[in-house]
């Protein structure tokens, strides 16, 4: 591996603070640090903050390591909180954004970031709740120069590499021990990982932060060839969107659905880049239209209504090779496999809507039976064409045409209405409707229903906004 300009020996005194949540291995790595700090003839104090750890709740653990005489200084060798500490290990980046925990963060602290996104709890009752990575970053930012702050995936690496995110400590622990962060021997550090349980799968983990450290480009075309290469759609401009969704819809069903879906994009696209260049002439500004959100909205939920995940789309994706090689990265040796499934027609047979363990054996080949009858949907041969939820999204995905439709001829006559801004974000949110719907059954139709109330009530504005226009 690459050498490291880590010194072996702590400074008269150094401090950690691990910032994570429960299962995110803070507590392993205080104490391997300390024992490792130990192991080199150096004190060591670690103290551990569990609280509610094992709801995901945060976890934060603070290390003291230093040199001399113990007894002497009783300030300097205290296990108490240090007011600003020399390394801020943020395993999960909302604890660390914590006030007591971002108070340890002075102008000369180095922080090492873990981009693994875990949603708080309040996700159990806001499906929409956002994930702010960049805005927490910044404030990060705030408080040290944007050289202090050393990103890196940790929990994506190990998954892909090395099978688990639960190594994702012991990655983070090579990570900044080949960044020159831990006053701590490499050989120290792992001679304490040796001592612990899966010691190959945590050796791999420390060598493997230690390369990231290194040479991060190398491990990113590795796991993008070994792991999984979907990208987050919030992530892709237009253009890499409609390429993307069109190639999944040739998977869905046929070149004739992925044709039908980039022509209609196509034309919403060249509506709005009509706006763009109305626009630039009157030299009006608008981050929005400027980039192309209305664009970007149509390729997103319109695909999201063309391509339904039903009985059909199911078995498809359960039979396209993806679970079965999650399932060897994770399992070794034999293994039984149950699918819990609640299809709508066995739901109404138990009058339940409780999922039923259905074993493998006879899983997998009613799903290969659905996926060679995929070319039947919405066909008079599909047999479930007229379940409620079908009938559901056929609505749907009419009522969305008709108002892209309306879409279009409100940002033809936006170029001539003085509140543009206005029904420009008015078209957005009215494409947004589909995001709101989401998940099956009576899950799916309280979603509609909310929807719908919100779709009246947004072609309600477009309407009176649009009659200003005409006069």
């Amino acid at each position: 591996s690459s050498s490291s300009s880590s010194s072996s020996s702590p400074p008269s005194s150094f401090s950690v603070l691990i910032c994570g949540i429960g299962g995110s291995g803070v507590v392993t790595s205080a104490a391997v640090m300390g024992q490792a700090a130990h192991a080199q003839g150096h004190h060591a104090h670690v103290l551990d903050q569990i609280g509610l750890s094992q709801k995901n709740g945060s976890v934060v653990s603070v290390v003291k390591m230093f040199k001399g005489n113990e007894n002497l200084d009783k300030n300097t060798f205290s296990c108490a909180r240090p007011s600003q500490v020399d390394l801020v290990i943020s395993m999960d980046i909302v604890t660390t954004l914590l006030p007591q925990n971002l108070e340890c963060i002075g102008n000369k602290t180095q922080i090492v970031c873990n981009l693994n996104q875990t949603m708080p709890g309040a996700f159990a009752w806001d499906r929409d709740l956002h994930f702010p990575m960049e805005e927490m970053l910044k404030t990060l930012e705030g408080r040290v120069r944007k050289d202090q702050i050393h990103l890196c995936d940790m929990n994506k690496l190990c998954e892909t590499i090395v099978g688990d995110g639960v190594f994702a400590n012991m990655l983070c622990l090579g990570f900044c021990f080949q960044k020159g962060l831990l006053p701590v021997d490499s050989q120290a550090l792992v001679d304490v990982i040796e001592q612990g349980v899966d010691v190959d799968r945590n050796k791999l983990s420390f060598q493997l932060g230690r390369l990231a450290a290194h040479d991060m480009k190398l491990l990113d075309d590795f796991s993008r060839r070994e792991g999984d290469t979907d990208r987050f759609v919030a992530d892709m401009a237009y253009e890499d969107i409609v390429e993307d969704r069109c190639a999944r819809l040739l998977k869905y069903q046929d070149d004739k659905l992925a044709n039908k879906y980039r022509e209609a994009v196509t034309e919403v696209r060249r509506t709005e880049e009509s706006l763009q260049r109305h626009v630039e002439t009157a030299q009006h500004e608008d981050a929005d239209v400027k980039s192309g959100k209305i664009s970007i909205t149509m390729a997103k939920n319109y695909y999201k209504l063309l391509a339904i995940k039903d009985e059909f789309e199911v078995a498809r994706l359960l039979l396209d090779g993806s679970l079965e090689r999650e399932i060897s990265r994770k399992i070794a040796g034999d293994y039984k496999m149950n699918f819990h499934l609640a299809p709508p027609a066995l739901n109404w047979l138990r009058r339940s809507t409780e999922k039923v363990a259905v074993p493998a054996w006879l899983a997998i080949p009613v799903f290969r039976l659905l996926r060679s009858m995929s070319s039947w949907r919405n066909t008079l041969l599909d047999p479930f064409r007229f379940s409620t939820d079908r009938k559901m999204n056929i609505k749907l995905l009419e009522q969305f045409q008709e108002d892209v439709k309306l879409v279009q001829r409100v940002l033809l006559s936006a170029q001539q209405h003085p509140n543009l801004p206005l029904a420009y974000r008015l078209c957005v949110e009215l494409l947004e409707i589909p995001n709101m719907i989401r998940g099956y059954g009576h899950v799916r139709e309280e979603g509609a229903t909310k929807a719908e109330e919100r779709r009246l009530e947004l072609l309600k504005r477009i309407e009176t906004l649009m009659a200003t226009v005409s006069k």
